[in-house]
């Protein structure tokens, strides 16, 4: 195109001044962990950096290989803090200097440390030994405790920020840590060192639930699906599973207790999320825990199955990596679970994990109430959607209102949604189980319902599950 018409024409394009709402099906693992902070919560973690952000011989660490080690591949994982044991209060400093040389130079710091016990004035710390931040932390932790009053420990955290730890102290209470400039020789208080004025103190925290663990990481960020659990008893997954069914979320969670694949108990968790017919709860039996090979089977299953999209693939016979059939012990002797056993954990509910050949497969793949966890999520999935979309016409569109252009704008919306779950396997159209559709016109609508300035549209779609196939039983006869 000759320059010159440029002259004569002009052409601008913007981008949409309101963004669309999005969906997002992330995997949240929970555990105690030094990995992530108290006062951060979580950290997400991708594939190809978990092994550098975790450490490798935390629980963090062990899910995050068995969930990356399956053949599909999620965007990321949130790992999140849950409190099972009080924490001490800690100062964290800001954004400390990092390069090595200005800290090497130093060989006379000084500073004070406060804490409950009484204050420590740390004088002639010298760092030119140091060959790492890490040392820098062991120099400045090596005078404290060397002055044995304030009980306070230096480290490096996690998140590489270096932190000064009230220990003898735990559980909640008031801010106890201070660093403060004192004595001779160079303030390593100041910014172009630990940067002091740019911290912030962190109070001890009391043993928590896990239900308060979740709610203290979606006040910060709610923007995960999948919640997986270790280290909660029986109780506390029950409590946790009444938590999660209240929310857009799915849980799942790890059992090995012998009368889990009882048929004649009634007092185990299996048997009781079953009784209460959670639709968001998954639970999984396995003899393997998470010291051993194998143990790792939450991570598995939903590594496999949680990025294929939403409802089109079922969870039982995924084939996993990295997982054992439940009843082995596969450090020594493999010992099956009985067919009594499995049907006893069948009428529950709850979900085993067994070999055929090379191949390892969870079955039956279904939440505690007895549905597939496919459609479960494939709801979520299709309900999420249709409100995003809904919300984006609504910010994008000049006046929405009780008028038929906008009712066809929200048909168009339910329609591309009902047309996706059919491809995806998550309802069925047959001329016995159709699929209907029926919106109501601006008309229909009381004089009343628009002054509300609510539009309910009640039972507009209708369709049927298009259920997975589990088991198969053929029947046939051969005659003369």
């Amino acid at each position: 195109m000759a320059d010159t018409i440029f002259n004569h024409v002009s052409c601008a394009i913007t981008l949409q001044t309101s963004a669309s709402p999005t969906v997002s099906y992330k995997q949240a693992f929970f555990c105690d962990s030094t990995d992530v902070p108290v006062d951060v919560r979580y950290q997400d973690v991708v594939r190809s950096g978990y092994t550098t952000d975790l450490t490798s011989t935390e629980n963090t660490y062990k899910f995050a290989a068995a969930f990356w080690s399956q053949k599909r591949t999620a965007d990321y994982l949130r790992v999140c803090r849950w409190v099972s044991a009080a924490t001490s209060p800690f100062f964290v400093c800001g954004d400390h200097e990092t390069t090595l040389a200005t800290w090497v130079a130093v060989t006379d710091a000084s500073f004070t440390v406060t804490t409950t016990a009484g204050a420590d004035a740390i004088t002639a710390c010298t760092f030119a030994s140091c060959t790492s931040m890490a040392d820098v932390a062991a120099a400045i932790d090596a005078k404290i405790v060397s002055g044995n009053v304030s009980k306070a420990r230096c480290t490096i955290d996690a998140l590489d920020r270096i932190i000064f730890t009230d220990v003898p102290v735990t559980g909640p209470g008031a801010n106890t840590v201070v660093v403060s400039a004192s004595g001779a020789g160079t303030d390593i208080t100041v910014a172009a060192y630990l940067d002091v004025p740019g911290g912030h103190q962190v109070a001890g925290l009391a043993i928590e639930t896990p239900s308060a663990a979740i709610a203290a990481v979606s006040a910060i960020d709610d923007d995960y699906y999948d919640i997986a659990f270790r280290g909660e008893s029986a109780a506390q997954q029950l409590t946790l599973a009444a938590t999660v069914e209240a929310l857009d979320k799915q849980l799942t969670l790890v059992t090995g207790v012998a009368a889990d694949k009882s048929a004649i108990s009634t007092t185990d968790a299996p048997y009781l999320l079953n009784a209460l017919g959670y639709d968001n709860t998954m639970i999984m039996y396995t003899e393997h825990t998470i010291t051993a090979v194998g143990g790792w089977v939450d991570a598995a299953v939903q590594g496999a199955v949680l990025p294929a999209k939403e409802g089109s693939t079922a969870w039982s016979f995924e084939k996993l990596s990295g997982v054992y059939a439940s009843g082995q012990d596969y450090a020594s002797s493999p010992i099956a679970l009985t067919a009594a056993e499995k049907l006893a954990l069948e009428n529950k509910n709850c979900n085993w994990f067994e070999t055929v050949g090379n191949d390892t497969y969870m079955y039956p793949g279904l939440n505690c109430s007895g549905e597939e966890k496919r459609i479960i999520l494939g709801r979520h999935w299709m309900q999420n959607s249709i409100v995003a979309d809904v919300a984006s016409y609504k910010l994008n569109n000049a006046l929405p209102a009780f008028d038929d252009k906008t009712l066809t704008g929200f048909e168009r919306i339910i329609r591309q949604y009902l047309t996706e779950a059919l491809v995806r396997g998550i309802i069925i159209d047959t001329a016995a189980r159709p699929i209907t559709l029926d919106m109501p016109i601006a008309d229909d609508f009381t004089a009343a319902q628009r002054a509300s300035h609510t539009m309910t549209l009640s039972d507009v779609f209708n369709a049927y599950i298009n259920s997975v196939v589990n088991d198969v039983d053929i029947t046939g006869e051969l005659r003369i």
